[in-house]
């Protein structure tokens, strides 16, 4: 592929395993990097790789582990076979994680993991360099193009043109090759879940079983001098002959066929090399806003296992570095900005001081394997021997060690209104937050949403109301019309602010106005618990990863997780179900500026203009016992044909929007509350939890407050929290009960701000919603006396300020 001269921000040298891992640890943190390989196909050369449970975890944090896990059956441990006595050693896993994957199946999934056009194919990067007028990195390509990138990573392997440029110092050998391959055994093997390995004189065989039909295997042997496997051939045939030919004849009938029988593609044979430990002790890894990762920085040998989980802790520990740097300098203009590369450089070294002692460990106990295989002389043998008991006599030490979960400042469960509203109110406010959204694209469905004048009050405070009010043009009034007599009763908003929106177009406002990398997609909370030393509480991903916050805010809707943590109960469903959608005029609609309602028998149609060529609209009818709109059909084609048949009493004018909508607008919901008397009495707060929007009181849309009610959420938790996380944000906040103390104080003074306001939303909502199901003649007169004793100023919901932010 030819790249012209182009500027991009993280520049990601080589696709291999910690390349790709490094690249979607940035995505899942929000962040867009270019991944540059020079192949012209990714690289899945190697066989199988054994991740051990330290790697699994770092996969979790990635998203992937579960879908991996699919692809090889679970180790149960190790055994060792002598042939010069004969005598075993088994090494039990303990029930700890470990599985041989074919190489090409984690490279295919971190792929496909990431966002399209991340990896850019047939980029061979050849040098590096600095500009001289930004001192941002430069990659020279083989095609002659330069990019000029402001944060370089090298995950090139063990000939890294980026470790030159840094003065990392070049790799040496182990006097060792390895052969490797795989071989398929279409009945099923019978070799079981163990790891084998038989030892002979300077040769080892491994077999590793991938699952029932695939075994992996390797052979290890001496080279003299400086021989490169590479230069006695690259013929997968020529190898395998060699192979049986010069090393197996000692060996087990069993496991010399399993090499003769091995897939011919998979054979492949490698010089092995390594970093030595005092060299990844002192070296300096950072060069300017340019670092390197996995076998670029550390390379080692295959002995324990460690090589490919050691790239992906890498990649987890480089994206949590980064990401405050990122957060705090991706909107600005990075040209020139010396402070942007000072911060990106102490990201940088703060990954290579987290990760020098790790590596040094790894780097150090592979080395001393690798001399012990290379049958050194008796002294360094014995020296070997010795530092191998002292340091490393728990030889599963180096697979339970976590390359840490995440901890947050603040954390938002939900990317839908009021989450990314909370968000913006706190980004305004001066703090930052993260939105996690379990969709892989944010929320927009459900059609239109009024917004009413104190809707338009908290927008402004958010400071997206003027861009808002661009798309969408003034309501005047309300008409309602009865089908049964023909009646009909207007309304006129009296000047008060009234608009419908796409809810996409609200959506999308308000994340543009979000600094980068606060909003993460596919990142869906399952359960939220309370840390057992410091009481912060910590989120379940789905991925199987998880996160700390200090402080938790749940916009999760209707079924929130962390609604159920903090003890709200379930909301109840109305006997009510809505279709929603919009409908589209290219020449214009002749509906002029007012919301109109036709009702009928236990049905109610309404039409919203947006706009002079766009049209929202909603059917409202009723439901029996605990039908499921999501049961009937998730299809819009059905759902329209269904609702039509519904309502074929009404004017033809109101079926005729109905029937032109957008398909794709369409989508059926059941309509939800939550009873006033709980939201009077209920308990929004759990330490540093709480709550907003549905999750904290979903309410009918026959008032159009819902969305704006969350708006207000919003506004005023910013406001209650901001004095408290002024105070306390720049403190080390583990342990610290106090700043726990004041976070749930400023929660308690929002919760008790919002209640008697959504008491009384919730009120009018819940009366409307009762007289929609057509109540008996004894409840229908209960609710409209309520509502003409607590209601009779119909606006005075829309009045409403929540305050300045």
């Amino acid at each position: 592929m030819e790249v012209g001269d182009e500027e991009i921000g993280i520049a990601i040298v080589g696709g291999g395993i910690c390349g790709l891992a490094t690249a979607l640890a940035l995505h899942r943190k929000g962040f867009t990097s270019v991944v540059l390989e020079r192949s012209e196909s990714l690289r899945a050369t190697g066989g199988g790789i054994t991740i051990r449970a330290n790697g699994w975890r770092a996969l979790d944090e990635l998203g992937v582990a579960s879908k991996l896990r699919q692809t090889a059956l679970p180790l149960q441990g190790a055994c060792d076979i002598y042939l010069h006595n004969g005598k075993q050693q088994k090494i039990s896993y303990g029930g700890a994680e470990a599985r041989c994957l074919k190489r090409s199946d984690l490279i295919t999934t971190l792929a496909e993991s990431l966002p399209v056009g991340t990896i850019r194919l047939g980029c061979q990067a050849i040098s590096v360099k600095l500009d001289s007028l930004t001192s941002y990195p430069t990659l020279q390509l083989h095609n002659g193009s330069t990019i000029k990138a402001t944060v370089v990573i090298g995950c090139d392997g063990t000939k890294s043109v980026v470790a030159d440029f840094i003065g990392v110092k070049p790799s040496k050998p182990f006097m060792l090759s390895e052969v490797r391959g795989f071989t398929v055994y279409a009945g099923g093997h019978n070799f079981g879940n163990e790891f084998l390995q038989v030892k002979g004189d300077k040769n080892t065989i491994g077999r590793l079983p991938v699952h029932d039909n695939l075994v992996y295997w390797f052979v290890s042997h001496q080279v003299h001098g400086r021989q490169d496997p590479s230069k006695v051939s690259k013929d997968p045939e020529l190898i395998r002959q060699f192979t049986l030919q010069s090393i197996l004849e000692e060996f087990p009938s069993e496991m010399v066929d399993m090499i003769r029988k091995s897939e011919l593609e998979s054979v492949s044979h490698v010089r092995l090399r390594y970093r030595p430990p005092w060299e990844i002790l002192v070296q300096n890894f950072r060069k300017g806003s340019v670092t390197v990762a996995g076998d670029a920085m550390h390379v080692m040998g295959p002995f324990i296992g460690q090589g490919g989980s050691a790239g992906i802790e890498d990649a987890i520990v480089i994206a949590r570095s980064l990401a405050p740097a990122l957060a705090k300098n991706y909107y600005k203009k990075w040209s020139g900005r010396n402070g942007m590369m000072v911060e990106v450089g102490e990201a940088f070294d703060k990954y290579v001081k987290e990760r020098r002692m790790r590596l040094v460990m790894l780097s150090t106990q592979t080395y001393l394997l690798g001399l012990l295989q290379q049958d050194s002389g008796s002294m360094l043998k014995f020296v070997c021997l010795i530092l191998m008991a002292t340091l490393f006599s728990d030889v599963i030490r180096h697979t339970r060690y976590d390359c840490g979960h995440e901890e947050l400042e603040i954390a938002i469960v939900g990317g839908g209104i009021c989450g990314l509203a909370t968000a913006l109110a706190l980004h305004r406010k001066g703090f930052t937050s993260v939105v996690l959204e379990r969709s892989e694209s944010l929320r927009a469905t459900g059609g239109g949403i009024i917004i009413r004048a104190n809707g338009w009050r908290a927008l402004d405070e958010l400071g997206v109301a003027s861009k808002l009010r661009q798309t969408a043009q003034p309501l005047q009034g309300v008409r309602e019309i009865y089908l049964n007599d023909g009646k009909q009763q207007e309304m006129a908003y009296g000047g008060v602010e009234a608009r419908c929106l796409k809810r996409s177009d609200l959506i999308e406002t308000l994340a543009e106005s979000l600094p980068v990398g606060t909003i993460r997609l596919g990142c869906q909370a399952i359960s939220v618990k309370l840390d057992s030393l410091t009481s912060h509480p910590t989120l379940q991903l789905h991925s199987g990863s998880t996160i700390k916050a200090k402080v938790l805010i749940g916009c999760d809707g209707t079924k929130s997780v962390v609604a159920d943590f903090v003890g709200v109960k379930p909301s109840k469903p109305f006997m009510l179900a809505g279709v929603r959608g919009f409908t589209v005029y290219p020449g214009g609609h002749n509906f002029g500026n007012k919301f109109v309602m036709v009702k009928g028998d236990k049905k109610t149609i309404g039409r919203i203009p947006v706009h002079d060529n766009l049209v929202s609209w909603f059917v409202t009818h009723q439901v029996h016992g605990r039908q499921d709109p999501s049961e009937v059909s998730k299809d819009p084609e059905l759902i329209r044909q269904l609702t039509l048949q519904l309502i074929k009493e009404f004017p033809s004018e109101m079926v005729d929007i109905i029937r032109k909508s957008d398909l794709e607008s369409v989508s059926h919901v059941r309509l939800r509350y939550r009873p006033p008397w709980e939201i009077l009495v209920e308990n929004f707060r759990k330490g540093s939890v709480t709550v907003a929007g549905d999750a904290m009181h979903v309410m009918g849309p026959f008032l159009g407050q819902g969305g704006s009610a969350g708006i207000e959420d919003a506004i005023v938790i910013a406001r209650s929290l901001a004095p408290t996380l002024a105070q306390n944000y720049d403190r080390r906040s583990s342990g610290r009960n106090g700043m726990m103390v004041e976070v749930g104080e400023a929660l308690d003074k929002y919760v008790k701000e919002r209640r008697m306001r959504l008491v009384m939303l919730s009120t009018h909502t819940y009366l409307l919603g009762l007289l929609q199901q057509n109540p008996g003649p004894m409840l229908k007169f209960v609710c409209l006396i309520l509502m003409a004793t607590l209601f009779s100023d119909v606006t005075r919901h829309s009045r409403y300020d929540c305050g300045r932010l």
